[in-house]
């Protein structure tokens, strides 16, 4: 049995045929009560009609008796209008003369529920009911309601006003005044309305919007982003136009099109990248002044210099000297190997995403012992496109195992465990390997090739040849042949000066030799420079220095070994070498001349050897700069015979060394006389021969007078 609701009575009945004649209700029909409670809020009561009378009594005793729905306010079209009392506003009213227009409050508007199926459709199944009220217009009730409406205005805007979302286009974009650019009529006023993001050319009658052309050109118009935040604007029209001046058109279209700028798509995402980056260097801002970037930063440092890891802790102890606020974590020294680790980890991470996203690289490999032990330094070359132009090709050290085997495929698992690491798997990703002469005699290019290529999935790529040029490296191929030239005949003269500097250097490396040195320096008011020893496994570079700094410190060696001889007691045969080398430094020109001149050819070489390690130039840049190496020696010998052969000549000695029974002495003296009579002759057939004869009478003339004057 359905229960239903009739208008003019509260009588429950069980007819069905009742219930269909009259459509206007419903079984069961539910009401809101949405009344204001003292506390504020909404009641969120929800039930039926005759309970809802008993809940306002209950609840809401001082509140007016609940809204009804006016059947006899229905349309033609179907429609109906939600009516209050007739206390209500007299402005307000309605169609129907008995009832007036409900006021704009949200609130009070219906809540349409679907009604269960089966049941009969009404114009709504949730309503606030209010009863009739006797016609007429009283002021009490008016009042009242006005009371009331404003106290639910008065709670709706205190409890929801912050957690409404703002208005759309102001979100979107950034807060613009433009009820203030609607009025503008100062160009002043615009540029407020638009939070100063647009900037005026008036020499150029251009507008421009600084945040979608941050880097804007005025001569290049049509430059990257096309026309888009860029407006013309005759300004000899005006900028300013005051009451009850007229306003341009141009002045009003300015306007306009700042407007559908600063509402469209492209300002709205330039904003946001805007926006974004701001808070990026803000954030960057506050990190780099934490407490915690500080002891990373200096934590970098030491890593970076390749300091000793106890300086981390004094350098962390003068920065809190100094006033900087360090914390009171992660300052011991044993957290340098944390550091160190996560360093490694973090550009590890970075090379290989790079290296992923890199259509090849090449590898290097090259062996040093550190500490008694031999690592096997492995680096890659690639191309960073986002480097400075002098910067493009760089290397990477990506990995040093220790050498546990010396066997070519002992080296090549090696390689392929740490390129493995930065994401190298495919002989497809190596463009070149450049290696030394040990790593080419123990084949490790091909052994690796052949392993990296077993490892791969596709059958076909294992059973392919890998085509991956191997190199020597260019360097280690220029030392090669300075030791070939070294150990030639004619050149046994280098390894007897390269002894002899060294003997002389290590008396003053280390201990008392070194104060002798220190002190010799400061009294000649030399420049303290460290010595050096000669290195037969470095290039041409170390080797230039030493030489460079054995030249600069020879004065102070030679005070040194002068006061040793002086004061010596050593064995008979050890005096005897000292003053060996004292005779060398002091009184052997020959010795300082074959210094000084390995010097210049070790400065070319050394020029030479960096130009060929350089990773910025091309390979047939790098054979430009080794051809004029070659060059420079080849002149520098022409130069060494030109001037070596006419003191040979001089003193009687042919090219062999050997005596000739004639001089040259008279003639190279005689040279000068020769070459001025040959510039006489060549005068006199001159067309100026007579500006030359009346020199010569002139000059004929004054020696005549300086005769004269004599006697």
């Amino acid at each position: 049995m359905k229960r239903t609701l009739c208008e003019d009575s509260d009588t429950v009945t069980g007819s069905k045929k009742k219930a269909k004649k009259n459509l206007n209700w419903v079984s069961r029909q539910k009401v809101r009560c949405g009344e204001v409670p003292k506390n504020g809020g909404i009641c969120s009561f929800s039930g039926e009609r005759r309970n809802h009378k008993r809940h306002c009594q209950t609840e809401h005793p001082w509140a007016v008796e609940p809204y009804k729905i006016r059947n006899d306010a229905f349309g033609v079209g179907g429609r109906w209008d939600w009516r209050v009392t007739e206390g209500a506003v007299p402005d307000q009213q309605g169609d129907n003369p008995r009832v007036v227009d409900a006021g704009p409050v949200q609130e009070l508007q219906p809540h349409v529920e679907s009604a269960p199926r089966g049941a009969a459709v009404s114009s709504s199944t949730e309503t606030v009911i209010a009863p009739a009220q006797p016609h007429g217009c009283q002021l009490e009730p008016r009042v009242a309601n006005l009371e009331k409406d404003q106290q639910r205005l008065f709670h709706l805007v205190k409890n929801a006003g912050e957690k409404a979302p703002p208005p759309a286009e102001a979100s979107s974009t950034g807060a613009y005044d433009f009820a203030l650019l609607h009025h503008a009529r100062d160009i002043s006023d615009v540029k407020k309305a638009a939070q100063n993001h647009i900037i005026c050319l008036p020499d150029d009658n251009l507008v421009y919007c600084a945040v979608c052309r941050p880097d804007f050109d005025a001569s290049n118009t049509m430059s990257k982003g096309g026309k888009a935040g860029l407006i013309k604007y005759e300004f000899s029209t005006g900028t300013s136009f005051p009451k009850p001046a007229v306003m341009p058109t141009a002045f009003s279209r300015l306007k306009e099109s700042v407007r559908e700028h600063l509402i469209s798509k492209t300002h709205k995402r330039c904003l946001e990248a805007k926006t974004r980056d701001s808070e990026k260097e803000a954030k960057a801002a506050r990190l780099q002044g934490s407490v915690s970037y500080r002891v990373i930063r200096t934590a970098y440092h030491v890593i970076k210099h390749s300091m000793p890891q106890l300086q981390f802790e004094k350098m962390i102890t003068l920065q809190d000297i100094n006033g900087l606020n360090m914390g009171n974590i992660g300052h011991s020294f044993m957290q340098m190997n944390r550091f160190r680790r996560e360093f490694f980890l973090e550009v590890l991470e970075l090379l290989t995403r790079h290296i992923s996203r890199t259509a090849c690289v090449a590898v290097m490999a090259d062996k040093v012992t550190v500490k008694h032990r031999t690592i096997d330094i492995t680096a890659v070359m690639a191309v960073v496109p986002e480097a400075p132009s002098g910067h493009l090709i760089q290397s990477f050290v990506v990995g040093a195992p220790v050498v546990k085997k010396h066997d070519g495929t002992s080296l090549a698992n090696g390689w392929i465990k740490t390129l493995a690491a930065v994401g190298i798997k495919s002989p497809k990703q190596i463009a070149a390997i450049c290696t030394d002469g040990q790593y080419h005699g123990l084949s490790v290019p091909s052994k690796f090739l052949e392993q990296l290529a077993k490892t791969q999935e596709d059958v076909r790529e294992r059973s392919m040849s890998p085509c991956v040029p191997m190199l020597w490296d260019g360097a280690h191929l220029l030392a090669l042949a300075e030791d070939s030239a070294k150990d030639e005949d004619k050149c046994l003269w280098v390894w007897a000066v390269v002894n002899s500097i060294t003997r002389v250097t290590k008396r003053h490396t280390t201990g008392k030799g070194r104060e002798l040195l220190r002190n010799a320096q400061k009294k000649l008011g030399l420049k303290k420079k460290c010595p050096r020893l000669w290195s037969t496994t470095r290039f041409a570079p170390h080797a230039a220095a030493v030489l460079k700094t054995f030249l600069y410190n020879m004065p102070a060696y030679l005070h040194c070994l002068e006061a040793e001889y002086r004061t010596s007691t050593a064995r008979p045969d050890a005096i005897e070498v000292l003053r060996n080398d004292l005779r060398l430094l002091r009184d052997d020109v020959c010795f300082r001349g074959q210094v000084a001149a390995l010097l210049d050819v070790y400065q070319v070489l050394a020029a030479g050897s960096r130009d060929l390690q350089s990773l910025q130039k091309l390979p047939w840049e790098r054979q430009g700069d080794f051809a004029d190496m070659v060059g420079k020696l080849t002149a520098m010998a022409g130069a060494l015979k030109a001037a070596v052969r006419p003191k040979r000549r001089e003193e009687g000695v042919n090219k062999a060394g050997e005596r000739k029974g004639s001089s040259n002495l008279r003639l190279i003296k005689a040279m000068p006389h020769v070459r001025m009579v040959a510039d006489l002759d060549q005068l006199s057939s001159s067309p100026t021969s007579g500006v030359v004869d009346d020199m010569l009478k002139s000059v004929d003339r004054l020696r005549a007078l300086e005769g004269g004057l004599n006697r």
